[in-house]
Parts: structure tokens; C-alpha cells; sequence
């Protein structure tokens, strides 16, 4: 899916095992900025945080890996899918999210 960072593909690996791999788009950032940033990521531990697994870098692509939940994205949670019939995340619901987070 699309998001305001890149694209996220799902990858199934050879073990049967499945991945997301989102693809930052439009990022210009030297590799030590960027590996600043991955360390800083890689430290964040919260049970509503998806660990990030892997990354690459090279100066025309940047990439994370990590592990797929089948559940969709933060914003599909939130907000439902598009169309009729919408069911999003109740208030009660967000609000534990939201103080976990906090």
C-alpha cells in the first residue's frame, strides 16, 4: 500500500515466512544521517510498534523490512476502508492505543 513515506510491499520468503518492505520515496539523506535514524528506530520497543527487522541503503534506494500482520496499516485501523460500510477503530479503543503510546 501507499503512505506518506513510500510504498510497503508484502514479501513471502523462502521459509514461508511474510515481510513488509516499504520503500521510502524521495529521500535524500547522507548514509550516516540515515543510519543515525535506523539506530534510533531500532531502539523504540512498544507492544503497538512493529520491530524493524533490516534496512538497505544505497544513494538511489532506501528500504525497511519488517515482519507483515495481516491486520492492514495504522491508517486502515483507524479510519476503515474506503466506501460504504466503514468500520473504523472504537474511541475506546484508540484511546488505549493512544496512552500505551504516550
Amino acid at each position: 500500500g501507499k503512505g506518506s513515506l513510500g510504498t510497503s510491499y508484502k514479501a513471502v520468503l523462502e521459509d514461508g515466512s511474510a515481510v513488509v518492505v516499504k520503500r521510502l520515496r524521495d529521500l535524500t539523506v547522507s548514509y550516516e544521517e540515515f543510519e543515525q535514524q535506523i539506530g534510533t528506530i531500532s531502539k523504540l520497543r512498544h507492544r503497538n510498534l512493529i520491530p524493524l527487522r533490516a534496512y538497505y541503503y544505497s544513494k538511489d534506494e532506501k528500504l525497511l523490512v519488517q515482519d507483515y500482520f495481516p491486520l492492514g496499516s495504522l491508517s486502515l485501523l483507524l479510519h476503515g476502508p474506503k466506501g460504504a460500510g466503514r468500520t473504523s477503530l472504537d474511541w475506546d479503543a484508540r484511546l488505549k492505543i493512544a496512552l500505551g503510546v504516550a
